[in-house]
């Protein structure tokens, strides 16, 4: 009777010793999860502030761009030193032989 109180006693302290290692896994497992997630909600605020910074930058150069644009003209471009072709060729490729045909506008 002795011996099996002993032993129903160390079977207890197993499960102890068991459901408390068990608990301080998951407890563990729940703080790393708990702080992956906090980074990922702190680097996407970061992510989103960066991507609205380079959004406002591009606006930025496309209006640079439109105000570029429309100041060429044709007499700006021949004062800079552009000339008009004279001999226009246009080049196609047709998907079934891969050639190219050369046209000129004369």
């Amino acid at each position: 009777m002795v011996r099996d109180l002993l032993q129903l006693n160390t079977l207890c302290k197993r499960l102890f010793i068991g459901l408390v290692a068990f608990f301080i896994v998951v407890c563990g497992t729940y703080g790393f999860l708990l702080k992956q997630t906090v980074a990922s909600v702190v680097e996407r605020k970061s992510l989103e502030a960066e991507k609205s910074e380079l959004a406002s930058r591009v606006s930025s150069l496309e209006a640079d761009y439109i105000r570029a644009a429309d100041k060429l003209t044709l007499s700006h471009a021949q004062e800079l030193g552009f000339v008009t072709t004279k001999n226009v060729r246009f080049v196609s490729r047709a998907s079934e032989t891969f050639s190219v045909a050369y046209q000129n506008n004369d």
